[in-house]
């Protein structure tokens, strides 16, 4: 990715509204099983910690298998096993 979160364009102000939000992708048949629609919050578990993330479907990624982008917000380093759900919707 061109514009992640590292040491180097975090700083920037200029390149702030380049930066995605950090997400993961997943194999359609896993969000079909998952129940989890494109584009939707989710939240991940793994290795101790919860983020919130952007849900992102794509056929590329195998089956069983979640796309984890390094330096997007979410501390990864190596494989690892994680947890998927549904974001609660806020209530007001």
């Amino acid at each position: 990715r061109l514009y992640d979160r590292g040491q180097t364009v975090l700083p920037s102000k200029l390149l702030h509204s380049r930066l995605p939000q950090p997400y993961i992708m997943i194999n359609p048949q896993d969000a079909r099983e998952l129940d989890l629609p494109a584009g939707s919050t989710v939240q991940v578990n793994m290795n101790g910690t919860a983020r919130l993330v952007n849900l992102r479907i794509a056929a590329t990624v195998p089956e069983g298998f979640v796309l984890v982008p390094r330096s997007f917000g979410i501390p990864i380093f190596a494989p690892a096993t994680i947890e998927i759900k549904l974001s609660e919707p806020e209530t007001m």
